[in-house]
């Protein structure tokens, strides 16, 4: 496995162009294999108001600039290297669903896995509080009782989160978790 990292800054008169790219694999530009992932960032800033060059305060500046670019680019290589050893979302539900899986509402929205009982949503524990309200709507849309199946530990944080903020508000969601697998390399 492959890993890159790119940061390009360009100034345009007042505009200050910002692209960071992160790439996890062999060939991003030929496809990428599955569990690999090519990501890349753009953002433009107009109208900033940019010191002198070789000034004290654009020195500055751009030492700033650079160091958050740099913690953005190892954050987002961070990221994607952990997803890339993870199953997707969508593995999860494929392996433990017993029901229909990517069910599409009339509001356009899909059900992870409807069952006839429950509206389940599966999603990592960092996503708690998404899937709390995903749950809540897919209930609310099917008519059944709304399910969250979080992918992780329930000693993770975002499994206590979600369990307090159920227990405290007497939601009607049904929580539990899977183990969240490695992908074999």
């Amino acid at each position: 496995m492959e890993f890159a990292g790119a940061v390009s800054v360009s100034v345009t008169g007042a505009s200050v162009t910002v692209i960071v790219g992160v790439a996890v694999s062999t060939d991003c530009d030929s496809g990428v294999p599955d569990g690999l992932y090519c990501l890349f960032v753009q953002h433009t800033v107009t109208k900033l108001p940019l010191p002198q060059p070789g000034t004290a305060k654009h020195n500055q500046r751009m030492i700033r600039a650079t160091a958050a670019l740099a913690a953005i680019t190892l954050s987002t290589a961070s990221y994607a290297l952990t997803t890339s050893r993870t199953h997707s979302e969508a593995w999860y539900v494929e392996q433990s669903c017993a029901g229909e899986i990517e069910v599409v509402l009339s509001d356009r929205t899909r059900v992870d896995c409807l069952t006839d009982q429950y509206a389940i949503e599966y999603d990592f524990t960092h996503k708690w509080a998404e899937a709390i309200g995903q749950a809540l709507h897919y209930g609310l849309m099917t008519n059944r009782r709304a399910g969250i199946v979080l992918i992780g530990s329930q000693e993770d944080a975002g499994y206590k989160r979600a369990w307090d903020v159920i227990r405290a508000y007497g939601l009607p969601i049904e929580l539990n978790t899977l183990k969240r697998e490695d992908r074999e390399q």
